[in-house]
């Protein structure tokens, strides 16, 4: 974001690290980064993984993935423009 869009280091990294990568990289992030390192307490266990609501974030997940494809398909402005008239 600092060197703008265009900057041929953002480009790079955009076409080797995409969304679904970096967002795979940050939640393995969080079993590996430590609280307390003497205790070998980790950011999150896999107890505490295992009792996250995954179907929500599943239901928000295929939300915005369909939204995504209602735009580019232009289903969305097919939509916009039949309620509008």
């Amino acid at each position: 974001m600092v060197l703008g869009v265009d900057a041929p280091l953002a480009t790079r990294l955009a076409r080797a690290l995409p969304e679904s990568v970096a967002a795979l990289l940050g939640a393995s992030l969080l079993f590996v980064l430590p609280v307390d390192w003497r205790a070998r307490r980790m950011t999150l266990t896999w107890r505490e993984a295992a009792r996250i609501d995954w179907g929500t974030l599943m239901l928000f997940g295929g939300g915005l993935a369909l939204g995504g494809a209602m735009f580019r398909t232009g289903l969305a402005a097919w939509f916009g423009d039949a309620l509008v008239a």
